[in-house]
């Protein structure tokens, strides 16, 4: 896996106009063996400009046991002007066939925030509506959040604005953890935290959905 710390990629800096984005691919088939197409994948995104690749099987909900990689970049042109350069290849068509994957769907996402290192073995992700997702009101949410939450129930938090697919204009934050106790443990302080429940209202976040993938 090719992972950099939050820190290490370029961020949006608060008040500023800097954008990364974050690709994710969906695929049908054997979810473990998706390491063989990202290992087989790899040189060919980070040349086109990924600066980090995350594969991995997802545990609940709808999408139960398919296969999701992630990857941020600096322009999204660089990943689909160079997609089907990868998807080509002998060793990354060999990889899919092996592992029966096929690909589903690709959503594209605007990363907000990044807090903490963006590694674990488990991420969470947070689907959420909101009225207000001004580049202020996520400063002010994922800093309370940060405070209560990152290096206590998780090592790390990126939070994106959906840009495509069903749920467009929502918010997904991932939670980076080694331990899925520790993050639900902390959770209900998190959720109380009087920092947070201020934010959450004044940006009228509502979470709508949670689901654990583990990294491969």
């Amino acid at each position: 896996m090719v992972r950099l710390s939050c820190h290490a990629i370029k961020q949006v800096d608060k008040g500023g106009t800097d954008m990364s984005y974050l690709m994710m691919a969906l695929g049908d088939g054997d979810a473990v063996a998706t390491r063989k197409v990202i290992d087989a994948s790899t040189p060919y995104m980070t040349e086109a400009g990924a600066s980090s690749i995350r594969g991995a099987a997802i545990l609940t909900g709808p999408n139960t046991g398919k296969a999701l990689v992630s990857s941020v970049w600096e322009n999204p042109d660089g990943y689909f002007e160079n997609r089907a350069k990868w998807l080509a290849d002998p060793k990354v068509v060999a990889a899919f066939q092996e592992a029966g994957i096929t690909g589903t769907q690709v959503t594209m996402a605007e990363i907000t925030a990044e807090r903490g290192t963006c590694e674990g073995k488990y991420g969470v992700g947070i689907w959420q509506t909101a009225t207000d997702f001004s580049q202020g009101a996520v400063d002010e949410v994922v800093d309370a959040v940060e405070a209560v939450m990152i290096g206590t129930g998780a090592n790390g938090l990126r939070t994106t604005r959906l840009l495509t697919g069903e749920n467009t204009g929502t918010a997904l934050g991932v939670f980076f953890t080694d331990s899925l106790a520790d993050y639900f443990g902390t959770l209900p302080n998190l959720l109380a935290d009087p920092d947070v429940v201020a934010g959450f209202q004044k940006s009228g976040l509502v979470t709508t959905q949670r689901s654990i993938t583990q990294t491969i």
